[in-house]
């Protein structure tokens, strides 16, 4: 742990105070990745970095069982990590039980109530380290300044694409794409993509979201007068429940990006089990196309480009399709966009509100008085 302490130390004679980090001395052989954190990362470490994790689940107790004997199993050094396990209101009684009777001993525990699913994923032991070594290290970090449109981490390290709107699903590998550019072939990258297979989501944006979902909602309900899309996407032909599809939309409105992981071999934090349920099918082909190997033995720091997280400026980019661009690039083309579609016209700062009323305005003279 020499460079561990030396970063310690570092914070101490800058500040004069040592910022006291327990770690349970079982999990020291995880940390090496401290010492690539910065010293106002450091400081962060027990100010700010919160993590709560989110678990869905409706009719599906096996695979329920299966996703939180897999977080039981992981590591967390000694964080207070509260776990909301969120049941569909049509759970069947087994599901209900097995949320009930769930031991957790990482920190509290809450059961509620809604109208949800997903729970057939499974997660790598070494989850955790690379969810609270990105935070860190880009949000808490020197170049946390750099960052306001990262809407969050994906612990799932995909290999298909799905917005083609001519060929449709196809597979991908960020390896591929990168070989031959200046960037290294394992390097993390920086997508449009949201991943619902397990990710953190910052909430900045997530609040944003959920005020542009509930506005879209209303307005699908009612006049239609919103005439969303985005250009030569598949996600246009999705279904009006998926959530996806909308936050595709303000994703691509904005130029937001996640942080997805590039390990050798699709190596993943998390993997899914494709199970039947609302989203998908039962085929074993299906099943074959999303379950990824997850990462058995700790090799977050050595399979990074020397052994480390690069910095922000240096990750690669791409976008909805998987091509490499830069983020000046997206963000025209959400401007663009957003003078189309909304009356409002986009606004040429780099500020960001984290609001989505200027995306929503429209002309209502085309509607009668009693409307």
């Amino acid at each position: 742990m020499r460079g561990v302490d030396a970063a310690l130390v570092a914070v101490s004679q800058k500040n004069n105070t040592i910022t006291k980090i327990a770690i349970p001395i079982e999990h020291t052989e995880h940390m090496k990745w401290l010492s690539d954190l910065s010293i106002e990362a450091l400081k962060s470490v027990l100010e700010h970095s919160n993590i709560q994790i989110q678990v869905i689940t409706q009719d599906r107790p096996q695979s329920l069982s299966r996703l939180m004997q897999s977080l039981n199993s992981s590591i967390y050094f000694g964080d207070n990590v509260h776990l909301p396990i969120n049941i569909d209101r049509s759970a069947d009684p087994v599901t209900v039980k097995y949320c009930q009777t769930f031991e957790w001993s990482f920190g509290p525990m809450s059961i509620r109530y809604r109208i949800q699913q997903e729970d057939d994923i499974e997660v790598s032991p070494f989850y955790y380290i690379w969810a609270k070594y990105t935070i860190l290290k880009y949000k808490y970090g020197i170049d946390r300044n750099l960052v306001g449109r990262l809407y969050g981490v994906s612990l799932y390290n995909t290999r298909l694409n799905e917005f083609n709107i001519t060929t449709g699903r196809r597979p991908f590998n960020a390896a591929e794409v990168l070989q031959d550019t200046k960037y290294p072939n394992n390097s993390p990258y920086l997508s449009q993509i949201p991943c619902s297979w397990g990710a953190l989501f910052f909430p900045e944006i997530w609040r944003e979201f959920h005020e542009y979902l509930n506005a879209r909602i209303q307005d699908l309900a009612g006049h239609k007068l919103l005439k969303m899309y985005v250009p030569k996407s598949g996600s246009n032909k999705w279904g009006g429940k998926s959530w996806k599809r909308y936050f595709i939309e303000l994703i691509y409105f904005r130029g937001y990006l996640m942080l997805y992981p590039n390990y050798e071999g699709s190596t993943s934090f998390t993997s899914n089990h494709a199970e039947k349920g609302v989203h998908l099918g039962s085929k074993k082909k299906e099943k074959g196309l999303w379950l990824l190997p997850l990462m058995e033995e700790d090799i977050i720091l050595e399979g990074l480009p020397d052994d480390h997280l690069s910095g922000f400026k240096d990750l690669p980019i791409m976008d909805l399709w998987g091509n490499l661009v830069s983020q000046e690039e997206l963000i025209s083309r959400g401007r663009l966009l957003h003078s189309k579609l909304s009356i409002c016209p986009p606004s040429e700062s780099d500020e960001l509100t984290f609001d989505p009323r200027d995306l929503l305005c429209v002309d209502n003279s085309t509607l009668s008085n009693d409307e």
